[in-house]
C-alpha cells in the first residue's frame, strides 16, 4: 500500500528517530526498505529508452509513487524537488494565477515572453509540445515525469532553449485495478480537499484502458479585503489512456485530458516598510544612452534623502512584523464603490467581464470577482512498429486547446487614482486578461535498431497553433492581439562507439520558425491603429555533440557536450514607444519590430554512477551563453520598448542518494549558479524614483553589465530523510522529512532588492491499516515561511510619488496540514 522508501520527518521528529536507532529491527525492519529508488531507472529524454546513468544528460526522474509520496500534485510543486529548475505559476511580471508560466533551468528564463512563443522551457505530454495550459492539471496518474536539464531543441525542439519537463501518463495495467483517495487539508484560512480515482485494467487480450478522475480544492492561503479566500483554487480533471497492442511488434495509444478550473490567485502588493528618511545606504552606478550605448557618466545617490516609504535595499517576508499594510484587495463581487478605474464606459465591474466580437462564444465564463477560470484539453495519438531488424518506426498526432479569463487589480490592492489630479478613483482598478489557444502538433521518427555500434535516428516534426488574447482595463479600450505560429523540424541523431567503452553522439535539428504577429484594436474604438501587422522568422539548425565514457564494469557514465539553440524574439514596441516619446530614436525603423533571434550556447561536463547497491551520484558543470537575450525598457512615461541584451551562467549541480542502513535512506541535491548581465540596459519605476532620481530619461537608463540577474538564486538544494518504523510501530509504516533551501536573490537587475535565503520542511508519516487501506498525514511548509517567491517586483503608489514604493508578487503558501486515506483493490 504505502511505499516504506518514502517517509517524511521534521527535525522536531529527531528524538524519535535517534530512539529507533537503539531499537532491536523486527523482522519486518531487517527486510529494509523497499529499494526501489535504487533499482534501474529508465528514461526517454533522447526518445528511445536508456538507463538514467547511460543517458549523457542531466535528468531527474520521477514515477507516480514518488510524486504521491512527496506530495507532488501540481507542475509548480516539481521545482522543490529539482534543483536548477524553477516553475513559477505566474510570468515575470505577469498576470495572475496558472495561465502565465515562467520556466527557468539553471537560472535560464525570459524575463519577457510573448504567450509561449518564446519561452525558454517546454512542458510535454508523452513528447508533445504543450504550450499552454499544463500547469493546471493534476499530477495523479503518470507512469513518470522527466525534467531533462540543458538545451533540448535537437529532440524536442520549440522554447527548450534550456531544459524541457516530459510529463507520461500511465499506461493501462494487465489486471483490474482500482484505486480510491481522499485527502482533506486545512491553513489558517480554509479547509481543502482532494479526491480522486482511478480504474486500470484489460478490455480484450490487446486493448487496455486506464482513466483518472480527480477533484479538488486546494485551500486559500490568506483572506482578501472583503474576507474571501486569496489563493483558493478549485480543479475537476479526467485523464484517461487507451493501449492497443494490434500485435507483438504493432501498437498505438490514445491518452489525453480535460481540466476545468478556477482560483482566486491574485498579485497583491506590501507597502514600503522604511520610513523617508531611514534608508542609510549609498547607491552607485553607471548611465548609458538606450540608442547608442554610449556611457552617459556615474552617479552615487545618498538613500537617506528619499521622500517616499521604501524598501532600503531588503525585500521582507509576507508575514514581516515591519509590514503596515498588505493589499490583497477584494476577491468576490466587487462591492460598491469598486468601480474600475479608466474603464471605456467608466461605469462597473461587468466592463472586464465582457468580450469582443473577435473571440465569439468563449466556452470559459469570466471569473465572478478576483481571479482566473481555464479549460483545458488535449488528445494524443501515438504508435509504435518494430521491423523485423531490430529498426523502430514511431510516432503521434496531437491535438490541444486551451482558454482562461483573469481578473486582477492592476494596482496590486491599492486605491487606483486620477493620472491628472492624484484623487482616488476607485477602490480597484481592474483588469481582465482572456486568452484562446488552439494547437496541432505530429511527428515521424525512424529508429535503427539500438544493439550495433553505429546507431542513428532521423524524424520530422511539424507544430502549429493559434492564439487571441484580449486585454481590456488597463487603458481604454483595450486591444485584441493574435498570434499564429508554424514550425517545421527535421531532427536526427548518430551515435558511433568510437572504442567499446567511448561514443560520439552527434544530434540536432534543422528547424523553420514563423511566428505571425497582426496587432488590432478592439473594432469600432478608435480611428487608427497603434499596431501592424508583422511576421518574424528564422531557419536555424541547432546542434548537440555529446562524448560519453562508460568504463567496463564500473556503472559510471563521464561525458562532455556542446549545443546551440535559438529562440524568437520578442515584438520591440517600437510604434507605441515612438508615438510617445518621438525624440528618442527608438522607432520600426531604427531597432524594427521585433528583437533579433536569440542564440545561446551551453557546455556542460558530467559524470553520474551507481557506485554500490547502496550508493549512486550524479554531477555536473555547465556554462551557458545567451545573446540577444530580450528585455524591456521602461521609460519615466510607462511606456516601453523591448530591446536586446546579453548574459552568461556558469554553475555546478550535485544529487546523491545514500542508503547507510536497511531501514534508512537519505537522498540531497544542490545546485550553485552565477548568473550575470554581460551587456544590458537596465531601467525601471525604481531606478528612475529611487535610485537615480531626476537621471533616467526614455533614452538614458542603467548600465547593468556584471550585475546578478533577477529572480535567480545563486544556491538551491534539498535533502530528504526516509525511515521505517516497522519495528516501533508493529505494522508497515514510514516517517519522510523534506527539507528545502533556496538561497537569497534580487527582485531587480539593479542588485538592490534583495530577498534572504529561507528553508521550508515539509513532513509526512503513514501506515498501512490493512492490506488494502493505508493512511498518511502531513505538514507542508510546517514552519510557516513567507519568503517572497521569485516573480513579481517593485512599483509605486502612483504617478506622481514614484519614490513612495510597493512590492507586489504572488502570496506564498504558508503551512498546510492534512490526512490522506488510500484504498486500493
Amino acid at each position: 500500500m504505502i511505499q516504506r522508501t518514502h517517509l517524511k520527518a521534521t527535525a522536531g521528529a529527531t528524538a524519535l528517530a535517534l530512539a529507533m536507532l537503539t531499537q532491536p529491527l523486527s523482522a519486518a525492519a531487517q527486510e529494509g526498505i523497499d529499494d526501489s529508488d535504487l533499482d534501474i531507472i529508465y528514461v526517454t529524454a533522447r526518445k528511445r529508452q536508456e538507463t538514467q546513468i547511460e543517458v549523457p544528460l542531466s535528468v531527474k526522474a520521477f514515477s507516480q509513487d514518488d510524486l504521491d509520496n512527496r506530495g507532488i500534485q501540481a507542475s509548480a510543486e516539481l521545482s522543490d524537488f529539482v534543483t536548477g529548475f524553477k516553475f513559477e505559476p505566474i510570468g515575470t511580471g505577469g498576470q495572475s494565477g496558472r495561465a502565465n508560466p515562467s520556466i527557468r533551468f539553471r537560472g535560464i528564463g525570459v524575463q519577457i515572453g510573448l504567450g509561449g512563443a518564446s519561452d525558454a522551457g517546454a512542458l510535454f505530454w508523452d513528447g508533445a509540445y504543450v504550450p499552454q495550459g499544463i500547469g493546471v492539471v493534476p499530477l495523479i496518474d503518470l507512469q513518470q515525469t522527466e525534467i531533462i536539464k540543458g538545451p533540448q531543441t535537437a529532440f524536442f525542439g520549440r522554447n527548450t532553449f534550456a531544459g524541457a519537463v516530459n510529463f507520461l501518463p500511465a499506461e493501462p495495467s494487465d489486471e483490474l485495478e482500482v484505486r480510491l483517495r481522499a485527502q482533506a487539508s486545512t491553513t489558517d484560512v480554509q479547509a481543502g480537499y482532494n479526491f480522486n480515482g482511478i480504474v486500470s485494467g484489460p478490455i480484450t487480450d490487446k486493448l487496455g484502458a486506464r482513466v483518472a478522475v480527480s477533484t479538488e480544492k486546494r485551500p486559500g492561503i490568506v483572506d482578501f479585503q472583503d474576507g474571501s479566500a486569496l489563493g483558493e483554487e478549485v480543479t475537476h480533471a479526467i485523464l484517461g489512456t487507451l493501449k492497443f497492442d494490434v500485435s507483438e511488434n504493432t501498437s498505438f495509444k490514445l491518452t489525453g485530458f480535460f481540466v476545468d478550473s478556477e482560483d482566486t490567485s491574485a498579485l497583491s502588493s506590501i507597502n514600503g516598510t522604511v520610513a523617508p528618511g531611514d534608508c542609510d545606504l549609498q547607491f552607485s552606478g553607471n548611465l548609458r544612452d538606450v540608442v547608442t550605448g554610449e556611457a552617459r557618466g556615474s552617479f552615487t545617490t545618498d538613500l537617506s534623502q528619499n521622500t517616499g516609504n521604501t524598501f532600503c535595499g531588503s525585500i521582507p517576508d509576507w508575514d514581516d512584523p515591519s509590514i503596515t499594510t498588505f493589499n490583497p484587495a477584494f476577491g468576490g463581487v466587487p462591492p460598491e464603490g469598486a468601480l474600475i478605474a479608466n474603464a471605456g464606459d467608466g461605469s462597473s465591474f461587468d466592463y472586464v467581464q465582457s468580450l469582443p466580437t473577435e473571440f465569439g462564444d468563449s466556452f470559459v465564463d469570466a471569473p465572478a470577482g478576483l481571479g482566473n477560470t481555464y479549460k483545458t484539453w488535449r488528445v494524443n495519438l501515438s504508435g509504435e512498429h518494430v521491423l523485423d531488424a531490430g529498426h523502430t518506426i514511431a510516432g503521434f498526432v496531437s491535438f490541444g486547446a486551451n482558454k482562461n479569463w483573469g481578473i486582477f487589480d492592476n494596482n496590486y490592492g491599492r486605491p487606483a487614482t486620477s493620472f491628472f489630479t492624484g484623487a482616488v478613483t476607485s477602490q480597484i482598478s481592474y483588469r481582465g486578461f482572456v486568452r484562446e489557444q488552439d494547437d496541432f502538433s505530429a511527428e515521424l521518427r525512424f529508429t535503427s535498431n539500438q544493439d550495433g555500434r553505429l546507431r542513428y535516428m532521423i524524424g520530422v516534426n511539424y507544430f502549429s497553433d493559434d492564439q487571441i488574447a484580449y486585454d481590456r482595463g488597463f487603458a481604454p479600450p483595450g486591444f485584441v492581439t493574435v498570434v499564429s505560429s508554424e514550425v517545421i523540424g527535421l531532427f536526427g541523431s548518430l551515435d558511433f562507439d568510437l572504442t567499446e567503452e567511448l561514443t560520439l553522439s552527434l544530434e540536432g535539428r534543422f528547424q523553420w520558425d514563423t511566428l505571425d504577429l497582426p496587432f488590432d484594436d478592439v473594432s469600432g474604438t478608435q480611428a487608427t491603429s497603434t499596431f501592424v501587422p508583422q511576421s518574424q522568422d528564422f531557419a536555424k539548425f541547432m546542434p548537440r555533440a555529446i562524448l560519453s565514457y562508460q568504463p567496463d564494469g564500473l556503472d559510471l557514465n563521464v561525458y562532455a557536450s556542446f549545443s546551440q539553440s535559438f529562440l524568437q524574439g520578442t515584438p520591440t514596441n517600437a510604434t507605441t514607444f515612438a508615438g510617445a516619446v518621438p525624440d528618442s530614436g527608438l522607432n520600426p525603423e531604427t531597432i524594427g519590430f521585433f528583437t533579433p533571434t536569440q542564440k545561446l550556447n551551453a557546455f556542460e561536463v558530467g559524470a553520474k554512477q551507481q557506485v554500490t547497491d547502496s550508493f549512486q551520484y550524479s554531477v555536473a558543470a555547465y556554462y551557458m551563453d545567451w545573446t540577444d537575450q530580450a528585455f524591456f525598457v521602461l521609460s519615466p512615461t510607462f511606456v516601453s520598448v523591448s530591446l536586446p541584451g546579453d548574459s552568461e551562467y556558469y554553475g555546478v549541480e550535485i544529487e546523491a542518494r545514500y542508503q547507510p542502513l536497511d531501514w534508512l535512506l537519505l537522498q540531497g541535491g544542490y545546485n550553485y549558479v552565477d548568473a550575470s548581465f554581460t551587456d544590458f540596459v537596465s531601467t525601471g519605476s525604481v531606478g528612475a524614483g529611487v535610485l537615480a532620481p531626476g537621471l533616467i530619461s526614455s533614452t538614458t537608463a542603467f548600465d547593468a553589465s556584471g550585475n546578478s540577474i533577477r529572480y535567480i538564486p545563486a544556491h538551491e538544494a534539498n535533502f530528504a530523510a526516509d525511515f521505517v518504523l516497522d519495528d516501533l510501530t508493529g505494522v508497515e509504516s514510514f516517517f519522510r522529512t523534506d527539507v528545502i533551501y533556496t538561497g537569497s536573490f534580487f527582485v531587480d537587475n539593479f542588485e538592490y532588492n534583495k530577498v534572504d535565503g529561507a528553508f521550508r520542511v515539509n513532513i509526512r508519516a503513514g501506515a498501512n491499516i490493512t492490506e488494502n487501506l493505508s493512511v498518511e498525514v502531513f505538514g507542508n511548509n510546517i514552519f510557516d515561511n513567507r519568503r517572497f517567491g521569485t516573480n513579481g517586483g517593485t512599483t509605486f503608489t502612483s504617478f506622481f510619488t514614484q519614490s513612495d514604493r510597493r512590492v507586489f508578487g504572488t502570496v506564498p503558501r504558508g503551512d498546510e496540514w492534512g490526512i490522506r486515506f488510500t484504498a486500493s483493490f
